[in-house]
């Protein structure tokens, strides 16, 4: 997967993602670039992301996460986070997440950035060649 392919995430607001004046509490949103990565997991690399840490015994800490908000989110709306793959490292990952609204409007930004850690060294390791593979969008 490369900075000009995207994978699109969906996702309805509820009522219980929101603050009192019924916008989208804003660590949700968070919450949402996350659960994008974790359906790109699944869909492009083909394993969930848990699996890919337990089984192989990595950590994927985010090492650095930005987000710039552009219009609030209520209670119905219907979402879309554009998630693109930017940096392939050796042994990290970057992703800009755009929110979109159903006019494909942008409502928020996010970059985040992920690190493959040897869990049992607490170190960077290099992303292994198979999961690699697949997510430049190889076999």
């Amino acid at each position: 997967m490369s900075g000009t392919e995207s994978f699109l995430y969906r996702h309805q607001i509820r009522w219980g993602e929101c603050d009192p004046a019924g916008i989208v509490y804003s660590p949700n949103i968070l919450g949402y670039a996350l659960q994008a990565v974790e359906a790109w997991y699944e869909t492009t690399v083909g394993e969930s992301w848990t699996s890919v840490m337990e089984a192989r015994g990595l950590l994927t800490p985010w090492v650095h996460v930005d987000l710039d908000f552009r219009q609030p989110m209520r209670p119905g709306d219907r979402i879309a986070v554009d998630l693109r793959l930017t940096e392939l490292g050796n042994a990290s990952l970057a992703f800009r997440a755009t929110g979109l609204d159903g006019e494909g409007r942008e409502l928020f930004q996010a970059r985040l950035v992920s690190c493959f850690i040897d869990k049992a060294t607490g170190r960077p390791t290099r992303i292994p060649d198979d999961l690699r593979g697949r997510m430049s969008g190889g076999p």
